[in-house]
């Protein structure tokens, strides 16, 4: 088990535990919620964009943001890994 839910891989890349807060994540990393969202993970947020249960090498793309499932346990999520958008790598540096 790893010390931080957010963990920077490289210029771009972050993995992220599956229970890592969501909004504490969006704000870190610079991506926006929707208004009537219903989870308070990352795996839950996963699973409710790709309405199924993850499985390893899933992907999505959100506000530009790419989402790949790494770590799969039975139906929980253990990390995803989030590549950047080409504009957000800067804000995400430097978080305001």
């Amino acid at each position: 088990e790893w010390e931080e839910e957010i963990l920077r891989v490289s210029r771009d890349m972050y993995v992220v535990s599956g229970w890592a807060n969501i909004e504490d994540t969006a704000k870190k990393l610079g991506f926006s919620l929707p208004e009537d969202y219903e989870y308070d993970t990352v795996g839950g947020f996963v699973m409710a964009n790709l309405s199924k249960v993850p499985q390893e090498g899933d992907e999505f793309y959100y506000e530009g943001y790419k989402f790949i499932v790494g770590k799969v346990e039975g139906n929980r999520l253990l990390s995803v890994f989030v590549k950047l958008p080409k504009e957000a790598e800067d804000g995400a540096k430097n978080p305001a």
